[in-house]
């Protein structure tokens, strides 16, 4: 080539480079194009040809252009950190971590690749070896908005969120309008459980760039984790809008209408998740749960099994699955699945209040009646009061097996506890239970009992095991005027929480009114909770005399078990009331929703664990009336008949 020809080619290369980094792609590639046609091995024209197609987001054509420049130039640092950037938006990561990794042998002070490097090890979960590299790269360029954003995201992965929030504070504070920056600034609140500092985080990447769909979606995550679920609804319907591939916006938009007991809803955005991505476990899972929901069990079972098969070891959905075949009564192989509760960190954070890892290390999972014989145990309360009571039936099976056995449960439980199993040494939860492991053989969780003691129907002796004081039961029907001819029933009408989907098992006391009308009673609140003034707004709206006490004489249940037990029933929603009453067998009438929780079963009148319960059950989702009107009539026929 003559020296003009080369001088006309260095000419239009410039001219290429400029155009390419004004954003005239088009026409910077045409020159590109041209310059090969003169000189096909010009190895900076075939480089940044290769980027041209990277700009515009065809990674695949550019891949070979860059390759071919490498075959002419091995030693070109610059092409290996953009092969890497191709291969990785290609998701072939590994090997775009091959050629960071040349790039820095060539120049080990290279900032761009060091921060690339960390970024791909990042994604494939290496984080411990990302952070160096990130490290390396702010020693470089310390002021990289990018980079204090990338390193900060790698050190929340490792779980070192202060250090996190220090850089990401820093990377906003020179780039203020960086709405990555807030993005992952939000996220790295939200695993603190600062929701509310999260979701303004994430509002200032919106209010930056309005179509940022991870930021609606991390949005949604972050009103759903506040219980704002309509909100978080729309924010997942908003990231769809723009991205109706967005696979993680239908799985947890189908999780969000599963909390607004919308599940033949859930179903459908759940099937849109699945589409888009067959092998997220997590949606075959939700998917589960809501056919679960609408009585879809053998539906349930195999998406159950599809998510087991997507991530083999998924301890979320063997335990939920176990819900569904304790729901039927399918004991042996409910209680079997029941024990992966206790791997998984959704429910070790939500139901095993103060205890120590070393603490839920050293429980026994899936015990055998063997593991217990003439040894020292410590039997840990989990999960709610409810759940505690519920299984404290089975004690009295343990204590016969053990050569001693000493209990953690709720405080408030204790005292009737304590005074039901006098050979049992009970423990107020609360208290650090570390110092009791090194006295005992077996630390076995309260509801792991089960598995050993109660694996078919047969199990169940439906008997009382819990024994109000009987000076205390004395005192309370004097109280409520028992004896003067006039029943009294005890009432309870809200339940759960927002979690354990209380408004779907919820009344107001209004919803009551036809049966406090239509029975001669006088009834008497067992609801939890300061509700006094409830109460007396609704007396004097209604004419009604409701007796309510201090939540201060009852807040103990070897309190309120005594009242419980002065009362002539019980009519109550799903709560731990109904555990109460059965365990001291108490007649007890109980209005079941349509998602009934596992412990009610899914038909019949009757719980295994108690005899004194039963079970009114709804027929439609939300239709509270038939129930009521046949609370009413049972009530009526009971006492008319003594």
């Amino acid at each position: 080539m003559q020296p003009a020809d080369l001088q006309a080619l260095s000419a239009d290369f410039n001219r290429a480079m400029q155009l390419q980094g004004a954003g005239r792609l088009a026409d910077a590639q045409a020159l590109y194009q041209d310059i090969l046609a003169r000189a096909p091995g010009h190895v900076g024209a075939l480089h940044l040809l290769g980027v041209c197609h990277f700009q515009q987001g065809r990674f695949a054509e550019g891949v070979p252009l860059v390759e071919k420049a490498l075959a002419l130039k091995p030693d070109y640092a610059e092409a290996h950190n953009n092969l890497g950037n191709g291969l990785k938006a290609l998701r072939r990561i590994d090997e775009a971590i091959a050629h960071y990794h040349r790039a820095l042998d060539i120049r080990p002070d290279f900032a761009d690749v060091r921060n690339n490097l960390g970024v791909a090890l990042a994604e494939v979960g290496r984080h411990e070896e990302a952070l160096p590299h990130f490290e390396r790269a702010l020693a470089l360029a310390p002021n990289r908005a990018d980079t204090l954003n990338n390193a900060a995201a790698t050190l929340a992965r490792l779980g070192r969120h202060a250090e996190a929030i220090a850089l990401l504070e820093k990377s906003v504070a020179l780039q203020p309008r960086y709405a990555d920056a807030y993005n992952n600034f939000g996220g790295v609140l939200r695993e603190l459980g600062r929701h509310e500092e999260a979701l303004a985080k994430f509002d200032q990447a919106l209010a930056i760039r309005p179509d940022y769909v991870a930021a609606l979606y991390n949005r949604g995550n972050g009103l759903a984790a506040l219980n704002r679920n309509e909100e978080a609804l729309a924010s997942y319907d908003r990231a769809i809008a723009l991205d109706p591939d967005h696979a993680q916006s239908y799985n947890n938009r189908g999780i969000v209408l599963q909390a607004l007991m919308h599940p033949d809803q859930a179903i459908v955005s759940l099937d849109r998740a699945i589409d888009l991505d067959p092998d997220r476990a997590e949606s075959w899972c939700n998917r589960a749960n809501a056919y679960r929901d609408t009585h879809r069990f053998d539906a349930a079972l195999a998406d159950y099994g599809q998510a087991i098969a997507a991530r083999g070891d998924y301890p979320e959905a063997l335990f939920n699955r176990s819900i569904l075949h304790l729901l039927r009564g399918e004991f042996a192989q409910g209680w079997r699945e029941y024990e992966q509760r206790w791997r998984f960190d959704k429910f070790i954070a939500r139901s095993s209040g103060t205890l120590s890892r070393r603490v839920i290390d050293r429980m026994q999972l899936a015990p055998e009646r063997s593991a217990f014989m003439g040894r020292k145990c410590l039997v840990v309360g989990e999960q709610g009061v409810g759940d505690q009571v519920m299984f404290a039936s089975v004690l009295a099976d343990l204590r016969r097996d053990a050569a001693a056995v000493t209990c953690l449960c709720a405080g408030k439980l204790r005292g009737l506890f304590a005074r039901s199993f006098p050979d049992i040494r009970f423990v107020d939860l609360d208290q650090a239970a570390d110092g009791l492991l090194d006295a005992v053989d077996v630390v076995v969780a309260i509801g792991s009992l089960a598995h050993a003691y109660r694996q078919s129907s047969a199990d169940f002796p439906g008997a009382a095991y819990l024994r109000p004081a009987p000076e205390k039961v004395a005192a309370w029907r004097q109280r409520l005027g028992a004896g003067d001819g006039r029943r009294v029933i005890g009432l309870s009408w809200r339940g759960g929480t927002v979690e354990t989907r209380g408004a779907g098992r919820s009344l107001g006391l209004e919803d009551l009114l036809p049966v406090l009308r239509s029975v001669d009673a006088r009834f008497v609140s067992l609801q939890y909770g300061d509700v006094a003034t409830e109460i007396a707004a609704f007396n004097a709206g209604h004419g009604q005399d409701i007796v309510c006490f201090p939540p201060g004489e009852i807040e103990l249940f070897d309190d309120l078990a005594p009242l419980v037990a002065a009362t002539d029933g019980v009519l109550s929603v799903q709560t731990a009331l109904i555990h109460l009453c059965g365990a001291i067998g108490q007649s007890c009438l109980t209005l079941v929703p349509r998602q009934p929780e596992w412990r009610y079963g899914i038909s019949g009148e009757t719980m295994p664990w108690y005899g004194s319960v039963r079970l009114l059950r709804q027929g439609a989702d939300g239709d509270w009336a038939p129930l009521i009107a046949q609370a009413g009539e049972s009530l009526r026929t009971r006492f008319a008949a003594r």
